[in-house]
Formats: structure tokens, C-alpha cells, sequence
């Protein structure tokens, strides 16, 4: 049985990237009662319904998808002790622990509390279990005067890194400002932290994605794909594994790309990509969150079809307004896709 930390080598950049980083890595939908509250119930059923996919390396909890923003200091802990309680050492986890912020820009928590706070979250991972903490680039933290905004995000991420010993995933999301995103010269910088350990780079634009994995090139640093329908390509520039939607709901798919690529199959990976594909546009039209929670549903999971609403941020709670008959059709199609590639439970 391969250990979670054990190095896998990236066959098209030789890198030798820990395990856990590889494959599918998994940012968990979060299950919500009708108000907008958790529901423990559901959270706990979904995360055995994905480690029972089999296909999946790791979990992201508190993920963009999951609505991190909508997640209040207490929210982040509870919700850390129930994953890696239910999740109970059969799946490496990581946690969102960066600190709180609803994303209004009229209402920044200042940048010594955000700091604190992401400080905190990170080493109360730690201690729960968690295999690494992920931290988003920080649009919270405010520009300092006097200063290059690239060094008050060097800056947080070198304060985070110094108060705990747990490997530390950065995180561009969707929808970053462009003065907080990652740069050649910034990465150059963090590469010098040692416990950063890798990033998720959400692009489809695989020219920003080589000026990056440039860089690093002679490192071990991972590159996790934050664009699935970039996946195939991003493998060949040095990605080990995928953050993306279709982790919760088709991981079959993009784990048989990232199988079929490391085993240099690049007709098999380019057929599995297209079915990536086609699961997309089969999920077009509606809340993916909904319809995903509406589809494990149907399986005999027990979570509802709700988002967060709750805690700090203006995400609305998002209601089941999608018709049957399109759920049936989406269900149709997924299951035809995700049935073409069997389990391959990769800590076997």
C-alpha cells in the first residue's frame, strides 16, 4: 500500500511529487440544509460516497466550490473535525485555511487579523490531521502603502509558512484581480519557502501555465490543474493531478486521463479528455453544486439539493429549481461516461 506522502514521479518532468498531490483531487461540494446551515448528516455521506468512487486521491474541505467564503472562523474548525472524522484515515485530506473574508472589498479584515486567523486555521489543521493547508491568493489582504503588493503577499504566505510545519498549497482561483495573481517572479520567490509544496493554477491559457511550471522546473514543486478541460494538456507541462467540478461528480473520467497519461497513453488519455468533454456539456445550464448533490441523491446519498448561505459572505442559498427531466437526461448521460472506466482505488 502506497503511503500518502510517498514520492510518484511526473513521467514528463521527472519531478517526484508526494502522492497525495497526484490524480484526482477532490474540492468537496458542501451539504447544506435548506436554510443555508451545514447539514453534518450529508457531509458525512458525501464524503463516503466519493471515497467510495474509488477513484479519488484526495479531499479539498473548505474549497471554492464548497464556498469557502461563506464559512465563519468556527465554521472552518467544525467543518475540519467533521471530514477528517468521517473521512477516519482511509483518504488524505487538505483544508481551505485561509482566513476569513465575505469578498467585499468595502469590508477587509485588515491584514495582520487575516493573517492571524489563516495562521490559526493552518495549525489547527495540523493538528486535526489534515495532510496540507490550502491558502488562496489573498485578495483580503489590503495594499500597504510604500509597498509592491507582491511583497505583502510574499509576506503572508512566509508569516503562515514560519507558525506551522504542514506542507502549504497556494491557490489561484477563478476570477482573481490581476494584481493578486500569480506571477513568474512571485513563484520564484515562495519556491524559496520550504514547506510550500505546490499549487493549483485555475487556467485554460497553457502558455501562463508553462511561464509558471518554467520556473519551477527544477524543483518538486506540484502543479494541480484548477481547469479540468485543461487537464490533458497541463499533464504534459508538468501538472500531477486536477482540482475541478467534475472531481465531485464524474472523477472517473479525469482520473482515467491522469491514469492514461502516466502510463504514456496518450490516445487513451486524449479519448478520456473528450468524455471530460462531453460530461461538461452535459452539466451546462444549471448550478453544478445543485445538480450534483441532486444526482449523488438519486444513488442513495443522503444530502439535499442546497448550497451555503449562512456565515460571512453574500453567497444566496441556492434552491432545487432544476426540472426533472433535465435531471434525467444529466444522470442518463453521466452515468454512461462514468461507467466506461472502472474503480481503481489508488491507495490500494
Amino acid at each position: 500500500m502506497k503511503r500518502w506522502t510517498d514520492p510518484v514521479v511526473q513521467p514528463y518532468t521527472g519531478r517526484a511529487i508526494p502522492a497525495y498531490l497526484h490524480g484526482v483531487i477532490t474540492p468537496m461540494f458542501t451539504p447544506c440544509n435548506s436554510d443555508g446551515s451545514f447539514d453534518e448528516k450529508g457531509v458525512r455521506a458525501f464524503v463516503d460516497y466519493l471515497i467510495g468512487t474509488g477513484c479519488i486521491t484526495t479531499l479539498f474541505a473548505r474549497s471554492g466550490l464548497g464556498r469557502m467564503y461563506s464559512f465563519s472562523f468556527d465554521d472552518v474548525k467544525w467543518f475540519t473535525d467533521v471530514v477528517l472524522d468521517q473521512a477516519a484515515g482511509r483518504i488524505p485530506v487538505m483544508i481551505g485555511t485561509t482566513g476569513i473574508w465575505g469578498r467585499d472589498f468595502h469590508h477587509r479584515p485588515g491584514n495582520q487579523i487575516f493573517t492571524r486567523q489563516s495562521i490559526e486555521l493552518s495549525q489547527y489543521a495540523q493538528k486535526k490531521g489534515a495532510v496540507a493547508a490550502v491558502l488562496v491568493l489573498p485578495m483580503a489582504l489590503q495594499p500597504e502603502e510604500g509597498r509592491p503588493l507582491e511583497d505583502t503577499i510574499f509576506a503572508y504566505y512566509e508569516a503562515v509558512a514560519r507558525e506551522v510545519d504542514l506542507p502549504i498549497i497556494l491557490y489561484q482561483q477563478p476570477g482573481l484581480l490581476e494584481e493578486y495573481c500569480m506571477t513568474p517572479p512571485l513563484l520564484e520567490r515562495l519556491l524559496t519557502i520550504k514547506n510550500i509544496a505546490g499549487m493549483k493554477y485555475s487556467t485554460g491559457d497553457m502558455v501562463k501555465f508553462s511561464e509558471l511550471t518554467m520556473v519551477a522546473r527544477h524543483t518538486d514543486f506540484a502543479f494541480i490543474a484548477g481547469d479540468e478541460l485543461a487537464f490533458f494538456f497541463a499533464m504534459m507541462l508538468g501538472a500531477s493531478g486536477v482540482i475541478g467540478q467534475g472531481c465531485d461528480v464524474n472523477p472517473e473520467t479525469l482520473r482515467a486521463v491522469y491514469d492514461r497519461m502516466m502510463e504514456r497513453d496518450f490516445a487513451g488519455a486524449l479519448e478520456a479528455h473528450y468524455d471530460c468533454i462531453r460530461a461538461g456539456q452535459i452539466s451546462e445550464g444549471y448550478d453544478c453544486v445543485i445538480s450534483g448533490f441532486r444526482y449523488v441523491a438519486g444513488k442513495g446519498v443522503k444530502v439535499q439539493p442546497f448550497t451555503c448561505g449562512h456565515g460571512v459572505s453574500d453567497y444566496p442559498v441556492q434552491q432545487p429549481v432544476i426540472p426533472d427531466d433535465w435531471m434525467a437526461s444529466f444522470s442518463q448521460g453521466m452515468d454512461a461516461l462514468r461507467g466506461k472506466y472502472p474503480p481503481v482505488n489508488p491507495w490500494a
